[in-house]
């Protein structure tokens, strides 16, 4: 840059002019022109009238690949990788990593603290107040997570939308362990049956066991389910079914059966809303045992080496014999 005086002791005009010209083919560069200052000195002027232009393909001298370039807390051009990095090979940006592995890989280390890392905000106020976030393969939506303020309180809610068949499952290490399927039956430790009754709902605990709900009616069960029309078995083995049911509690067996067959469900024992105690049959007791009876009357079955003593009731003299 050349500075040349101005004001009375300066150029002509005309001598201006000429000198201007032989300096501006000399020393200016591309993008500036000489022009008088508050001065009256002649000084490289960007063509912008303000900073110097800079274009997509000017170089930037002192610029390291990756740099994503801001304006620092004193006004000057900066860059900082470590925080903030653009890999362009593989259009990835890194925040606090100047590797990043993911589209967008944020990273920061606080040992034993928890870091505030992202926030999704709809600064509005008043119900149905949230922010979406959106899980799509190419324009169609197949997944979301909507949260913040709902109706009436705080809500998060996950929607499968634009499908008819969905699962949300939950893994550790790439094994699941629990999953809810499109009927919203629950699985945990593996997937429910795929073919429960439509009408139950159904909490499946590995394999087996499994949690039954509909109308009035529940069961807790083991290596059963009822696909609307028959009793089958889940696996291969022998079944159980305790069942609640109008006030009434019922206990179920069934022989081993094959795993998709029908199973043949028989009742074993049945206490009724009013307390009364129904067992199918007993067919032997196997040691020393003494069965103690209480409600309206009191007494005993017990097991001897050879005989089964009677029950007698208190109240009313009543004698059952086993």
């Amino acid at each position: 840059m050349i500075w040349i005086l101005g004001g009375g002791g300066g150029l002509t005009p005309s001598q201006a002019t000429a000198l201007n010209s032989f300096i501006a083919l000399a020393t200016t560069p591309t993008g500036y022109h000489l022009a008088k200052d508050s001065n009256g000195l002649f000084v490289n002027t960007p063509d912008t009238g303000g900073s110097a232009a800079i274009a997509i393909g000017s170089t930037i001298t002192s610029g390291t690949p990756g740099s994503i370039l801001f304006v620092n807390s004193s006004g000057e051009l900066a860059q900082d990788n470590s925080n903030l990095f653009w890999d362009d090979t593989n259009n990835r940006l890194g925040i606090g990593n100047s590797s990043p592995s993911y589209k967008l890989d944020v990273a920061s280390s606080s040992s034993g603290t928890t870091i505030n890392t992202l926030r999704l905000a709809n600064n509005g106020t008043g119900a149905n107040t949230q922010v979406k976030m959106s899980f799509n393969a190419a324009s169609t939506e197949y997944a979301n997570i909507t949260a913040g303020y709902g109706a009436a309180a705080p809500q998060m809610a996950f929607d499968l939308p634009n499908v008819t068949l969905g699962r949300y499952i939950w893994s550790i290490n790439g094994a699941e362990k629990m999953r809810i399927d499109t009927t919203g039956n629950v699985g945990i430790g593996s997937a429910p049956n795929s073919s429960w009754d439509a009408a139950r709902k159904v909490l499946q605990i590995s394999t087996t066991g499994a949690l039954v709900s509909s109308a009035n009616n529940t069961i807790y069960s083991d290596n059963w389910y009822f696909d609307g029309s028959v009793n089958k078995y889940l696996t291969t083995a022998a079944a159980t079914l305790y069942q609640q049911t109008g006030g009434v509690h019922k206990w179920f067996t069934a022989p081993s059966g094959t795993a998709g067959t029908t199973a043949t469900v028989t009742s074993r024992m049945e206490l009724s809303n009013t307390g009364a105690l129904t067992v199918a049959s007993v067919t032997a007791i196997t040691s020393n045992t003494d069965l103690s009876l209480g409600g309206n009357g009191t007494g005993a079955v017990k097991h001897t080496t050879s005989t089964y003593q009677d029950i007698v009731s208190a109240t009313d003299g009543t004698t059952v014999t086993f």
